[in-house]
């Protein structure tokens, strides 16, 4: 089968080695075949090359297959001048050599396509928990980037802990962030936005009178002018609209689709549209008619005050309407010119610092009364269906519900109230640890999820802010990048939609080769095992039994040479209490998201984090709080059965191998606890996963010789009598 493969491969037919002469009872002159004596080129009439290859065996099995050659390579395409580069490893040392080896491997091939070895490293290797992406234009800026792992100068990134695929919230930007040729290299290189943005000018060139991509992207010269333009109401939501709409096409080609969306004030309609309460003709007509109704308004201005919504209150009034709350201690006002003057100086006295905004009207505020009617009247014509993906409300600051977006009065409401932005994304990061992405100009939305956001949550934006010169298409792909390096899905073979890339040979895993051979010391002593068979089935298997039994806590002898070690979420003070009483110390493990040490008696582990036991094991170690006995009491309640299988058979394990890597061989008594694991009443309801537990519990005694074992399957309640 190889040596055809190979006549295959270069269409060359290998010669009968040590033929002399046929058979004389076959008729080769009078059929289609022949012995070929030589090597020679499989010439073929423009059909594909099929190749027979037959297995006889004795016994009957017989085996035929027919090989054909494989179709011709279809010619790469133009790639992106941009080209994304990930690397990931199961280590630290293992993603550094992986690196190492990849910076070689293009120093040694300078003929190499990058855009082809981007694609290989996408496509063709598995995303591990260490990880590197790379946003270079050539071979040379590769090589120096991954030289010099710099996040502030190359655009590197490495990720360490343990990625697990994650959701997105796509967040809409509001009127303020457009700017001229925001996006302009992505509507010269990326054929899906362009397209989209195409045919979102197209729809609304009647219904605006001129081409808005005249004003968006300009010829060279005439950015002042359009800019100017871009200002005007009319003409920056309806262009906001179509950049936010563009890029979640684009983002959605790629394989990211949200999970949940929150728009700011005109934001909400890209997240009505995608969400498919309304078509896109319908959403470009609404919005285009809202620029144009509020344009028409009596102008006014809007400032914006480091205070919360309780705290602004003081200065409302019938003139100054609240127009937005952005963050606890960030809002806006909105009002005719004097009253924003006589505000300022209010706020002046009171020694409240403001900013006023460049905005033309009061949005947001009674002046736009006078528009609502007619706007209501013209959404009440509008197809509104129910949301398909959730997203929040800047009316009432949680998720729409079907009824308001299916309702013309709460679009002519939602032109009219506060944003209330800040409640808005208070509700997603508190509730739920995705990946915040903004789908729009500039950095204004990620900035104010920032002040809301735990430390760890990822907040990226797509488009650069005007006032950073970075390509907008290296820009979107080291977000694409950050993106995965916190473990968001990304469909590769979507980001190449529009391209023909082929695999090529790179360097491969790394491996690290260590050593998990046990040296185990042979017994003494064996007992052999009977050879006889024991005929009687009903001895080959057996099953749990239970029997009652009194049990009492049994403290160590020891005195306060012994430690306890208590894996538990729950209140562990009466246990704690009765561990001192008999003179003997208590260390409490609690789980978490990141390895924290609180005082010598007290951590948090990631249960999830082979690497935290190790850092747990070694602060024990250098306390010199060795345990003599373990409470292992994770599994005490329901969990998720992935989830519950990590917090238990994995997380034992490893602490496990981390008390041999740092040389603890006293004797240590392990109690593992869980509960539902066993049938034992007959009214259990029984959780399987609980169970692996007990087959841990068997084989660590026998890798381990100073460590025994024992599980117990109890109620939460009954936790301090494990001891």
């Amino acid at each position: 089968m190889i040596k055809t493969a190979l006549a295959l491969k270069h269409k060359e037919l290998p010669p009968s080695i040590n033929y002399a002469a046929p058979n004389p009872k076959i008729d080769f002159e009078n059929s289609p075949f022949y012995v070929n004596t030589e090597l020679r080129k499989w010439e073929t009439d423009d059909k594909p090359r099929l190749a027979g290859v037959s297995s006889f065996g004795i016994g009957g099995t017989n085996v035929h297959l027919i090989l054909e050659e494989p179709p011709h390579r279809v010619s790469t395409t133009k790639s992106r001048r941009n080209q994304l580069i990930l690397l990931s490893a199961r280590s630290q040392e293992a993603l550094s050599k992986s690196r190492e080896n990849f910076v070689s491997h293009l120093k040694n091939n300078p003929a190499i396509d990058l855009a082809d070895a981007a694609f290989t490293l996408q496509v063709g290797r598995k995303g591990f928990k260490h990880r590197m992406a790379v946003v270079c234009s050539s071979r040379e800026e590769a090589i120096a980037a991954l030289e010099n792992v710099d996040p502030e100068k190359v655009r590197v990134q490495s990720h360490a802990d343990e990625v697990e695929e994650k959701s997105v919230v796509f967040m809409f930007s509001g009127q303020g962030a457009q700017y001229v040729n925001m996006g302009r290299n992505l509507y010269e290189e990326e054929i899906t936005f362009r397209e989209c943005v195409d045919e979102c000018c197209d729809i609304l060139r009647p219904l605006l009178g001129l081409d808005l991509r005249d004003i968006m992207y300009p010829p060279d010269g005439d950015e002042e002018a359009a800019q100017d333009q871009l200002k005007q109401t009319k003409l920056a939501q309806p262009s906001l609209f179509v950049i936010e709409y563009a890029l979640s096409e684009l983002w959605k080609q790629w394989g990211i689709t949200p999970q949940g969306m929150i728009g700011h004030s005109i934001g909400e309609y890209v997240a009505a549209c995608f969400a498919g309460v309304m078509s896109l003709e319908d959403a470009l007509r609404l919005v285009a008619l809202r620029g144009e109704l509020m344009q028409r308004m009596p102008q006014g201005a809007m400032l914006s005050a480091p205070l919360g919504e309780k705290e602004i209150g003081k200065y409302l009034n019938d003139d100054v309407s609240l127009a937005a709350v952005n963050a606890d201690d960030l809002s806006v006002l909105s009002g005719p010119f004097e009253a924003i003057e006589a505000l300022e100086a209010q706020m002046t006295k009171d020694n409240v610092e403001f900013t006023r905004l460049h905005t033309s009207h009061a949005f947001h505020s009674k002046m736009m009364d006078p528009i609502l009617e007619t706007f209501e009247q013209e959404a009440a014509k509008v197809a509104l269906h129910e949301p398909q993906i959730p997203y929040i409300s800047n009316v009432t600051g949680t998720w729409i519900t079907v009824s308001e977006a299916t309702d013309a009065k709460y679009y002519a409401r939602h032109l009219r109230t506060a944003v209330h932005f800040s409640a808005g994304i208070g509700e997603m990061l508190a509730n739920f640890d995705y990946i915040y992405l903004e789908v729009g100009p500039g950095k204004t939305l990620c900035t104010l999820a920032r002040r809301n956001a735990a430390a760890s949550q990822t907040i990226l934006p797509s488009v650069r802010h005007p006032k950073d010169k970075t390509d907008d298409q290296a820009f979107l792909l080291n977000s694409l990048g950050q993106l995965w390096l916190g473990g968001g899905y990304v469909n590769w073979e979507g980001f190449d939609t529009h391209e023909v890339r082929h695999r090529v040979p790179l360097p491969t895993y790394p491996f690290e080769r260590r050593r998990y051979w046990l040296d185990v010391t042979a017994p003494t002593a064996t007992t052999q095992r009977p050879n006889e068979k024991d005929n009687e089935i009903s001895n080959w298997f057996y099953a749990p039994t239970w029997r009652r039994a009194i049990h009492a806590p049994q403290f160590d002898g020891a005195g306060n040479d012994m430690i306890y070690l208590i894996f538990s979420d729950h209140d562990t003070t009466a246990m704690q209490e009765q561990i001192r009483a008999n003179t003997q110390r208590a260390v409490i493990v609690k789980s978490g998201k990141k390895f924290q040490q609180i005082d010598d008696m007290n951590f948090v582990v990631r249960p999830d984090d082979e690497e935290n036991y190790e850092k747990l094991v070694q602060a024990l170690k250098q306390n010199n709080l060795i345990p003599g006995r373990i409470l292992y009491a994770w599994q005490m309640e329901k969990a998720e059965s992935r989830a519950s299988i990590k917090l238990g058979m994995y997380s034992l394990l490893w602490l496990v191998k981390k008390l041999d890597a740092f040389g603890i061989t006293s004797e240590i008594s392990i109690v593992v606890c869980a509960t539902s694991a066993f049938d034992v009443t007959g009214a259990e309801e029984i959780l399987p996963e609980h169970a692996i537990l007990s087959g841990a519990c068997k084989v660590i005694p026998q890798e381990y010789q100073n460590i025994r074992c024992r599980f117990v399957d109890a109620k939460q309640g009954d936790l301090h009598r494990m001891l």
